[in-house]
């Protein structure tokens, strides 16, 4: 009877420090509004990079040059820009 107590001691000593440290160790993330703000901003800023750079491919007749100066650069500005102003802002 003894050996019962002592097994039934230790298993719940077992569960109790298994459920303590998982719980304890638990990140619950708080949400605000603020939080899903950004999101929603990187998202809208990601998505305009991503249409400028595929349509100043297209548009560009030389994709090779790359300066700051050049027509890619130029067309990826004026499409980032416009995608910018009318879908993010």
């Amino acid at each position: 009877m003894k050996k019962v107590f002592l097994s039934l001691a230790f298993v719940l000593a077992i569960g109790s420090s298994a459920v303590n440290a998982s719980s304890s160790d638990e990140i619950i993330p708080t949400t605000s509004t603020e939080n899903i703000q950004i999101v929603e901003e990187f998202g809208c800023a990601s998505d305009c990079v991503q249409t400028a750079k595929q349509g100043a491919l297209l548009l560009s007749s030389d994709t090779e040059d790359t300066s700051t100066e050049g027509e890619l650069m130029e067309h990826y500005r004026s499409l980032y820009y416009f995608c910018y102003q009318h879908n993010c802002a």
